[in-house]
């Protein structure tokens, strides 16, 4: 059974939840504020928190700022509201997804468990070594897992920003293959890729400035319009120079 906390005002929505998720196999727990969400959290043990946005005298992301340090069980907003602001503060805050009240249950219930399958430890993984080579026909380059860098064939590092190497990250380790903009946004950021965002895009014309040779011509990750991107290797070689950064 996956214990589901589901902590919502509205008793009435709260039930037609607990009792859809409970139909495909959820122990769901429905509390109406937050002193019995803390009060839950300890005897309930739950495998991921479902929190309401709009909670009676203080918000969805104040209380889970408080739950996140008490617990590590994953948790994915709902929202009766279209706030952009309130969607961006809980993913940077660490919540898995942000969702509206309106979507259909078979769709949250999907939602959920995509989030377990992500925040799943993976106790048989072998560890990342701390400097992984990457460039068997782009030598020189190195991409630095336990610095979070990717140092050139020069020896200095490429400064990355924190999205920038989550994305090439993402990229190289699937070397060759073709992977969308919703499994790069899944892996890089976990968060579902949604119509209109334009991050990944971002992200990949930013990493192809500060390593294509050619920027015209992009060899190391190339557009599969309109699916994605693929990642080949690193150039025989290096920019010029590092585009400097705007503010």
């Amino acid at each position: 059974m996956i214990r589901t906390l589901l902590i919502d005002d509205d008793a009435e929505f709260g039930e037609s939840v607990r009792g859809y998720l409970a139909a495909h196999g959820f122990e769901v727990r429905a509390v109406t504020g937050s002193a019995p969400a803390f009060a839950s959290l300890a005897e309930f043990k739950p495998s991921i928190i479902i929190i309401d946005q709009n909670l009676e005298g203080e918000s969805g992301t104040e209380v889970f700022r408080k739950l996140s340090s008490l617990t590590t069980a994953p948790c994915m907003f709902l929202s009766g509201g279209r706030e952009e602001v309130d969607r961006v503060v809980a993913l940077e805050l660490g919540a898995y997804d942000y969702v509206a009240k309106l979507t259909p249950p078979r769709e949250i219930v999907a939602r959920i468990r995509s989030i377990l399958r992500r925040a799943a430890p993976q106790a048989s993984a072998p560890a990342a070594p701390a400097a992984t080579p990457v460039a068997a026909g782009g030598p020189g380059w190195h991409l630095s897992v336990e610095k979070r860098e990717l140092f050139r064939p020069d020896g200095q590092a490429c400064t990355l920003t924190a999205s920038e190497f989550e994305v090439l990250r993402v990229l190289v380790t699937a070397r060759g293959k073709v992977l969308s903009r919703d499994e790069i946004s899944e892996r890089a950021f976990h968060r579902p890729f949604r119509p209109g965002d334009r991050a990944v895009d971002m992200a990949v014309m930013k990493i192809r400035k500060k390593i294509e040779i050619n920027q015209h011509h992009p060899q190391a990750i190339k557009s599969v319009r309109p699916f994605g991107y693929v990642f080949t290797d690193f150039p025989a070689g290096m920019p010029a120079e590092e585009p400097a950064e705007r503010g």
